[in-house]
């Protein structure tokens, strides 16, 4: 009944060439037409946060390409559906460039998402397809943090990768604002940065298109806030919303991903004490009230970087084995949200005390029964290092080196949330309080639940499942994931060395990947689409089930593999020859579900080649890119 369009493309000239058309700027339908076109205008700034004009400049801009074409399409039965077509590549189903969806909240789908149908005909249809405009080589990043605000300017180091390339297309987070950009000449280079609630992405406009892949370096100078959250007595966490797009990105990416190097320098509170990825190359300094710290890649690539400050104790070991230097900082004081319940329980404890009842100034009888007062997250430092030094001995040993020789493991004061940049980890700060505190605080299943206990693996195995090598697309992310949880069940095997703790971990697997849940809206996660789906499973009907499907199928893909190549004299030898293999072949490369396959496929065992013709399709076609799961089938017959 209606149709909204939005396109660089050849549309207009198809549409005035058809007999069927009449094309009027003030017809009957005229004013409807415009009321339309202007609600999609507002749509695209307050629900997608796009910047259509923006995105129409990019190929305006730019040479004789083919354009994009996006239909915002009502029907009688589905009244909210977005068709996109972009050379490009589309941002939900990056490197894929077609896509259909349904954005209403009751029926929110990604039904369809291609690849253009003559990259199927040159067999280039594939997730490691590089739709980048423009690469990061190199981020000189100079940081000042002001309580939770931060001025920075970023020197990069960039080269475009498309003739006649003026418009780059930057992530930053939309509450930083950019106040100007300048060349290597000082000269000012044009910007779109529109407001934070509608769309805040940045777009450069260059004076000139750059010569292809010939470096250039722009000054990128911004300020704001929200990117760093305090949680009160020298907690922090940088916002997990803004993990790569705290500096200048580049949005022709999926997930903020472009491989660079990276020097940045801190000035930030002297008290405090600053963790960044990479290592420091310089003592610190100090000028007034701040420290100076300058952090470096030393030319090492990483996807992302990231930092933490606070104020620390830190715990520090070097691991002769490995040759790695392991540290473990966490905070001197518990965050804000802890200091409210002490608070809490010494109000209640008061007013008992204050009771002209006897019984209630008895000093035993006035306590609440619980141990919270004495909370400290320094009281489990020690034990998260050990953990450390295990999990790396274990990796090391199955997967490789790694290519830098120092791992820390920081306190952030966010209670559920784990997560890894290169050298340094985020860890919860209640992964450093003892069971029981945990219980009081969560209750017996919170505070006991396996996270606790797998999160230090989970969060180390990223190193390399992550970092060491990547992901090109949302197809392969459950390598990411599943790979850290089946490193995840070796530090239990190795480290716990209880059987019973190990089926418990592939039982607890097993039910997420088999049995309906709320969180699944009662659907069992197998039934729902391959692991090779990812995040696009996730939708209004089927709830969150992707997730359990990345981590724990993942993970026992990855497990079966194991155990169809474990022998009975050399162990798992073979397997691990083939995990070394796979991350040297790879090393720094973002990997397709494809690479995997084909480096199982050269290190097939007679056991694994059932079809005798040296391929694992079997394998991938039921348990990677289907839906199926193993089960015994189980025939006989009775003769009289």
């Amino acid at each position: 009944s209606k149709l909204v369009m939005f396109f660089t493309d050849e549309t207009f000239d198809y549409v005035k060439k058809s007999k069927n058309v009449e094309i009027s700027s003030n017809g009957p339908q005229s004013g409807k037409a415009r009321d339309e076109f202007r609600d999609k205008e507002s749509l695209l700034r307050s629900s997608f946060r796009y910047n259509m004009p923006a995105r129409i400049l990019l190929d305006s801009y730019a040479p004789p390409r083919p354009g994009f074409f996006w239909g915002f399409i009502n029907g009688k039965k589905h009244s909210e559906l977005l068709f996109k077509l972009d050379p490009l590549g589309i941002t939900e189903v990056s490197p894929e460039q077609v896509l259909v969806e349904n954005y209403s909240n009751s029926e929110r789908a990604i039904w369809v998402a291609f690849h253009l149908e003559e990259e199927y005909r040159k067999g280039t249809a594939l997730s490691s397809a590089d739709r980048r405009v423009f690469d990061l080589i190199h981020h000189d990043i100079s940081i000042a943090l002001r309580g939770t605000k931060i001025l920075a300017t970023d020197s990069a180091k960039m080269k475009t990768l498309v003739e006649g390339q003026r418009v780059l297309p930057i992530d930053l987070y939309p509450t930083l604002k950019v106040k100007r950009i300048t060349d290597a000449n000082g000269e000012s280079v044009g910007i779109i940065q529109e407001d934070e609630n509608k769309d805040g992405m940045l777009f450069i406009i260059l004076p000139k298109a750059p010569e292809i892949n010939k470096p250039f370096v722009l000054n990128i100078e911004y300020e704001g806030d929200q990117v760093l959250v305090g949680m009160g007595s020298g907690n922090f966490i940088l916002n997990p919303s803004a993990r790569s797009i705290w500096y200048p990105n580049n949005a022709s990416v999926r997930y903020g991903i472009d491989q660079a190097t990276f020097d940045i320098t801190f000035r930030y509170p002297k008290f405090f004490t600053m963790i960044g990825v990479g290592e420091l190359v310089e003592p610190e300094t100090i000028d007034g009230d701040e420290k100076i710290a300058k952090w470096s890649t030393k030319g090492v690539e990483m996807k992302v970087a990231g930092f933490n400050f606070g104020d620390f104790k830190k715990y520090e070991l070097n691991d002769k084995t490995t040759g790695y230097n392991l540290e473990v900082l966490v905070n001197k004081e518990v965050p804000n949200e802890i200091k409210g319940i002490q608070n809490d329980i010494d109000r209640f404890e008061s007013r008992r005390g204050e009771s002209a009842d006897p019984i209630y100034r008895d000093p035993v009888a006035r306590t609440t029964g619980t141990n919270l007062r004495s909370i400290s997250t320094s009281s489990m430092a020690e034990d998260v290092l050990t953990e450390a030094q295990n999990s790396t001995r274990i990796y090391d040993a199955y997967f490789g080196k790694l290519p830098f020789n120092r791992i820390a493991l920081t306190q952030q004061p966010n209670t559920f949330f784990g997560q890894a940049w290169a050298s340094l980890i985020y860890m919860p700060y209640l992964a450093f309080v003892g069971e029981s505190q945990r219980k009081q605080l969560l209750g017996s299943f919170g505070g006991s639940s396996t996270f606790w206990r797998q999160v230090t693996a989970h969060e180390v195995a990223h190193q390399w499942w992550g970092h060491s090598v990547g992901w090109s697309s949302y197809h392969d992310q459950w390598m990411s994931e599943g790979f850290a949880q089946l490193s995840t069940s070796l530090f239990i095997q190795f480290v716990k060395k209880d059987l019973d703790s190990f089926n418990e971990f592939w039982e607890d697997q097993r039910s997420q990947i088999t049995k309906a849940s709320p969180a699944t809206n009662g659907l069992k996660p197998y039934t729902v689409g391959p692991v090779t789906q990812g995040y696009r499973l996730n939708t209004a009907k089927t709830g969150r089930v992707a997730q359990s499907l990345i981590y724990p199928k993942g993970a026992y893909i990855l497990h079966m593999i194991r155990m169809m190549m474990v022998d009975k004299k050399t162990g798992d030898q073979k397997f691990q020859m083939m995990m070394h293999d796979f991350i040297k072949t790879h090393y720094n490369q973002e990997i397709t579900t494809e690479d995997f396959k084909a480096i199982v496929e050269k290190h097939i065992t007679p056991v694994m080649d059932i079809d005798r013709n040296g391929t694992m399709n079997w394998f991938f076609d039921q348990w990677v890119y289907g839906t199926e799961v193993p089960a015994y089938k189980l025939k006989y017959s009775i003769d009289e």
